[in-house]
C-alpha cells in the first residue's frame, strides 16, 4: 500500500479566521472513540508532526474517523476526517477520481494533484489507465505534469500519475488517478480533500469539540479491601465554550447508579470544576463485594460535540491471606520477645567478685 499524509489545513484556515492561533499550543490527534494519541512515536508506521498525521505507509486497517484537536489554554478547536483505504485488489475507481476540465482541441497539461505535501519527490510516471499497468506514457516534460499538445476523443479518459517520494530516508509510493474530460461533461464532483488513489476523505469542523476525558484511562483497574470503601473520579476537559452544555456521569452495568444493583450503597456526587474548563465528578461506594468486581463502571461524557466513555473494574484483595500475613508477623514479633525474655531470666548468674569486710569505727 501507499504512503498517506492527513493534513487538517482547514483548521489552520479556522485558526487564522478566528485568530485562535497561538505559540503556546499543542495538537492531539486520535481515532474513533479513543482519547489517546493515535501515533506510535518517531520511528513508527503512524507518525504525528503537529497538525499532520503520517501512515508510512497506509494499511486497511487504518479506514476510520480521525480528530485533530488544536489546544491552547482559553480555547480548543477540533477537526475530524473520515478515510477509507481500500485493498490494492479492490479499489473502487470511481471513488478516487479528481476530475480535469479540458478543451477539445486545445493543448492541455495534467496537473498531478494533492501532492504538496510530500517534499520531496523523486521521480514521476504517467499511465493512460486506471493503474500502473496501464499504458505507460512518454511525456516531453521533465516535471511532474503531463502535457498534451493537443485533446481529441482519444485523450479523454482516466490518467494516473505514479510518484516516488522519500520520507524521513525511506522511498515510499503514492498514486493519484485523473479524469480528463472536455468542459461541459462534468459529471464527477470533484473529492474533497482526497489525497491518494486508495483514500477519500470527508472534512467537517464540528461546531464544538467533543469532551476529552482526562482520567481515568480507559481499562483502569481499581484495587481495594473487601468490605471498605472507595472513591471514583472522572475528569473531564470539556472545552471553555461548552463546559455548561457538557453531561458527565457514572453508569454500572449500563445503568444510571440510581437504578443500578448499587443502590444504596453507591452515591454519585455533583459536578464540579477543578482546573480551567475542567469538570469532575466523583462516585463513592461503599462496602464492597465480590458482585462489585464483576460490574462494569463506565464514565460517560456527552456535548453538542459528541460522545465519550472510559470503562473502569473493581479488584478485590484477598483478605484472607492478607490477615494471614498480618497474623505471621505478629506472631513472629511475638515469638522474639518472648525469646529475649526467657534468654535474660535463664541466663546462668556470675559468682560475685567482691567481698564484705566487717566494717569498725573509732571513737
Amino acid at each position: 500500500l501507499e504512503a498517506v499524509v492527513l493534513a487538517w489545513g482547514f483548521l489552520g484556515r479556522v485558526l487564522q479566521v478566528r485568530n485562535f492561533a497561538s505559540l503556546n499550543s499543542t495538537y492531539l490527534i486520535t481515532k474513533g472513540n479513543t482519547t489517546g494519541s493515535v501515533a506510535e512515536g518517531s520511528e513508527g508506521r503512524v507518525r504525528q508532526n503537529g497538525g499532520i498525521l503520517w501512515l508510512l505507509p497506509s494499511q486497511s486497517s487504518d479506514s476510520g474517523e480521525y480528530t485533530c484537536y488544536y489546544r491552547t489554554q482559553s480555547v480548543c478547536v477540533a477537526g475530524s476526517i473520515s478515510i477509507k483505504v481500500f485493498p490494492e485488489d479492490s479499489v473502487d475507481v470511481s471513488k478516487l477520481l479528481y476530475p480535469h476540465q479540458t478543451i477539445m482541441g486545445q493543448p492541455a497539461t495534467v496537473f498531478c494533484p494533492s501532492i504538496s505535501s510530500f517534499k520531496t519527490i523523486q521521480h514521476v510516471q504517467w499511465f493512460k489507465g486506471s493503474s500502473a499497468s496501464a499504458q505507460r506514457l512518454e511525456s516531453a516534460s521533465q516535471g511532474k505534469d503531463l502535457q498534451l499538445p493537443t485533446v481529441g476523443t482519444s485523450e479523454l479518459g482516466l490518467y494516473t500519475c505514479l510518484l516516488m517520494v522519500l520520507i524521513n530516508q525511506s522511498q515510499y509510493t503514492v498514486s493519484r488517478t485523473v479524469l480528463l474530460q472536455s468542459d461541459g461533461t462534468n459529471n464527477h464532483q470533484p473529492l474533497g480533500g482526497a489525497m491518494v488513489s486508495i483514500v477519500t476523505y470527508m472534512l467537517f469542523v464540528p461546531g464544538l469539540p467533543p469532551p476529552v476525558i482526562s482520567a481515568p484511562v480507559n481499562g483502569t483497574v481499581y484495587h481495594a479491601e473487601h468490605g471498605s470503601g472507595l472513591e471514583l473520579r472522572c475528569e473531564v476537559w470539556a472545552g471553555c465554550q461548552s463546559t455548561d452544555s457538557t453531561l458527565v456521569t457514572w453508569t454500572v452495568d449500563g445503568q444510571s447508579v440510581d437504578s443500578s444493583y448499587l443502590n444504596p450503597r453507591a452515591l454519585e456526587g455533583g459536578r464540579r470544576m477543578t482546573g480551567e474548563c475542567q469538570v469532575e465528578v466523583r462516585l463513592v461506594i461503599i462496602a464492597l463485594t465480590n458482585r462489585d468486581t464483576e460490574a462494569e463502571f463506565k464514565c460517560v461524557t456527552h456535548n453538542e460535540g459528541g460522545t465519550r466513555e472510559v470503562v473502569v473494574q473493581l479488584r478485590l484483595e484477598d483478605t484472607l491471606s492478607t490477615w494471614a500475613v498480618v497474623g505471621s508477623v505478629i506472631a513472629g514479633c511475638f515469638l522474639s520477645v518472648v525469646s529475649v525474655f526467657f534468654y535474660f531470666l535463664l541466663k546462668p548468674q556470675r559468682k560475685a567478685d567482691y567481698f564484705l569486710t566487717r566494717q569498725t569505727s573509732v571513737c
